[in-house]
């Protein structure tokens, strides 16, 4: 009888555990969140926090469930700098190995379309980009095609 207590016991505080830290994430997701947001509409450009996967990424790996199942695309910010249309999002999937392991993975990308023989260049960080640091990482990727972000974008 005590040790049915104390496997309860255990489940239950497991289950507490659990909750707790969903709770924490999802709180610093919506922060998050809303900073993008604050970004965007101070760069005049679009943001969509649960976004589904714009028509053009269709048949590019951020809507592929190969390997990585669970895809995901959030806090998508949309606009043009200098006249190219330029798209953030934070790109989540989870990655099963042999179905004991998994892990989950969480990556900033832009997608900059770029025309009819290489259709999109996608420059991504391996981790979230911190809202504080998106504007650098748009003009890393940009400036690779020699457009920059100037105080603000048009």
């Amino acid at each position: 009888m005590i040790a049915v207590v104390a496997i309860f016991g255990i489940l239950v505080i497991i289950g507490i555990f659990a909750g707790v830290m969903v709770a924490i994430s999802s709180a610093k997701q919506s922060d998050r969140a809303g900073k993008l947001r604050m970004l965007a509409q101070q760069w005049g450009f679009y943001f969509t926090e649960n976004p589904v996967i714009p028509d053009f990424l269709r048949n590019t790996r951020f809507a592929q469930s190969g390997v990585g199942m669970g895809v995901k695309m959030h806090n998508l910010i949309q606009g043009n700098v200098n006249g190219t249309p330029i798209f953030i999002f934070d790109w989540g999937y989870n990655s099963n190995y042999g179905g004991r392991v998994s892990s989950t993975h969480r990556q900033t990308v832009i997608c900059i379309p770029m025309g009819m023989n290489q259709p999109f260049s996608f420059f991504q960080d391996n981790q979230i980009v911190p809202p504080e640091n998106i504007q650098m990482f748009i003009n890393q990727a940009l400036n690779a095609y020699n457009y920059q972000m100037s105080g603000g974008a048009q």
